[in-house]
């Protein structure tokens, strides 16, 4: 597997707000990253390379994914705002959801990368290679077409998406195993004919974003669960959703890959075991066509080594 390890030091950290509308400790850091090569190296099977995309290549992307205003207001800010201030009151927020997500200085920068590195790794896919993995941050499929969310700017798992189809990959199709439903990537990939899209996340009158939620048509999935899965019952829906997407003729998968699933993870709300990603890699090792991962969510730091070890082992099940 070729892992993307995204550009640059990546310091800049996006905050959350909580319902009082002050700023949270964050956990959206660099050292996610850092822990979760380690336990995919660990694993063994990877090699780890630097996301060469054009920036010419990301611009006309991003154009396609968001709305230029959003875009233009977001780089605007984040070049403009001094390292002190939390720009909170702003239009670019999904309908119906409460502002989570200021723009901090130099955010867009960071989100700038992970995006190429999501580009870079559906690039490896167009060059015969069957698993790629983009080791990104930070987050992005809350960032709908004009918003931001839940620490996420841009969509990195829609863009690997767009560059699979303009690559010649049709259809595609993008599961989010993620604790949080991917309210963003559900906007932009409802009018995207050529993509399939499924969720398993905890019910979102639950959690974020804390509204109803819906298939927005039928090349949509949606699995909630009301309370904690059991590792069965998550397997069982995950393989009826990839059994679902291959009857559908897709030609590869995005894998939005979330690590906040397991017990005790401080955005999470689930008590999954670290193995379970085990047995995740072993469904998604039986897959025959190319798959691009994408980071998403898993913020308990001292289980992500863990956790990506297991998914890493679980992918070279023969």
């Amino acid at each position: 597997m070729i892992i993307l390890y995204q550009n640059g030091d990546s310091r800049a950290v996006p905050l959350l707000l909580n319902c009082d509308r002050q700023a949270i400790p964050s956990y959206e850091s660099a050292e996610r990253l850092w822990q979760i090569a380690s336990g995919l190296q660990k694993a063994g099977g990877c090699n780890i390379q630097q996301p060469d995309v054009t920036h010419s290549e990301i611009l006309a992307l991003l154009q396609t994914v968001h709305e230029p205003a959003y875009l233009n207001f977001l780089s605007y800010q984040s070049k403009t705002l001094d390292q002190k201030t939390l720009l909170i009151e702003h239009d670019f927020v999904a309908p119906g959801v409460s502002a989570d997500t200021p723009i901090i200085a130099g955010i867009f920068n960071v989100a700038l990368e992970g995006a190429r590195t999501a580009v870079a790794a559906a690039h490896q896919l167009t060059y015969g290679v069957q698993r790629a993995y983009a080791l990104c941050r930070p987050p992005g499929h809350h960032a709908g077409k004009a918003w931001m969310g839940g620490y996420c700017y841009l969509n990195n798992a829609a863009l690997a998406l767009h560059t699979l189809i303009r690559q010649g990959f049709s259809p595609v199709g993008l599961i989010d195993i993620d604790y949080h439903f991917g309210n963003g990537s559900v906007d932009i990939l409802q009018s995207v004919s050529e993509a399939f899209f499924a969720s398993l996340h905890c019910s979102t009158e639950k959690s974020f974003p804390y509204q109803k939620t819906a298939p927005l048509n039928q090349r949509q999935v949606i699995i909630p669960f009301d309370k904690s899965p059991e590792p069965k019952a998550f397997l069982d829906a995950l393989a009826s959703v990839i059994e679902k997407f291959m009857i559908w003729g897709c030609t590869a998968l995005v894998i939005s890959i979330g690590f906040d699933i397991i017990d005790d993870d401080p955005h999470g709300g689930w008590n999954l075991p670290a193995d379970i990603f085990a047995s995740i890699g072993s469904l998604l090792a039986h897959v025959s066509i190319p798959l691009c991962f994408v980071q998403e969510g898993g913020y308990l730091l001292n289980q992500l080594e863990t956790c990506a070890f297991y998914l890493g082992k679980g992918l070279q099940t023969n």
